[in-house]
């Protein structure tokens, strides 16, 4: 179907707000940036302290750092950039999520541009994680712990992908960057027919820039959801 001959408006651009951890999976958050440009998103980034040591992360004035948050601050009774960046995005992907700031996000911990924005999210908009850690980390108990304190926050798991390293290790990957856009643009879907976009539309971008996986919480396809 094309969508002028179908009579639907076109959504302006969806605010997407990528950040990445300090994982050896960093390198791919090149990748996952592109993946979301190609959807024609307006994109902005924040980058960790030790996500900046990783190949792949960018390092220009585009990305946004722990130390911006004190450097944009001009007076009391003005919003700071992590407040700034919570109200501007339509939904928030962390890829990679590491396992230190999975514990933070879990505690309600926030000493750091990335974990401020967590801390002050408003979780009627859509925020995703796809964590990456060795194995042994990922079936720890404490893992599992935090895990379950951030469903109950609402955060959306992109679970990683177990393989073995060259070297004979197990790891426990980020997932794929085109499967964490897929589940990012499912979820958009959502977020524009909240806010009464045509739905014939939304459906129409999505299947023409990206294949849909079903969200997590029911785990119904997002056409499912539209037609129920």
């Amino acid at each position: 179907m094309d969508c002028s001959e179908a009579g639907c408006a076109i959504p302006t651009k969806p605010r997407i707000l990528l950040a990445a951890c300090g994982t050896y999976d960093a390198c791919k958050f090149k990748v996952v940036h592109w993946k979301f440009a190609e959807w024609a998103a307006e994109i902005k980034v924040v980058i960790t302290k030790s996500a900046l040591r990783y190949h792949g992360t960018p390092r220009n004035e585009l990305a946004s750092v722990d130390e911006n948050d004190w450097l944009t601050y001009r007076r009391p009774g003005v919003a700071m950039l992590h407040v700034e960046l919570r109200n501007w995005a339509d939904i928030m992907v962390i890829a990679p999520l590491s396992t230190n700031t999975l514990g933070k996000i879990a505690l309600g911990l926030c000493d750091n541009l990335l974990t401020s924005i967590v801390r002050a999210w408003d979780y009627r908009k859509p925020l995703f994680v796809a964590p990456s850690m060795s194995t042994c980390i990922w079936e720890d108990f404490f893992t599992e712990r935090h895990l379950n304190a951030i469903d109950e926050l609402g955060i959306i798991l992109i679970r990683p992908v177990s393989i073995t390293t060259a070297s004979g290790e197990r790891e426990h990957a980020m997932a794929e960057p085109s499967t964490i856009c897929s589940d990012g643009v499912a979820s958009l879907a959502l977020v524009h027919l909240y806010l009464d976009v045509n739905v014939d539309a939304m459906l129409f971008l999505i299947n023409t820039h990206c294949t849909v996986t079903s969200l997590g919480t029911n785990g119904k396809p997002v056409s499912a959801i539209f037609l129920d």
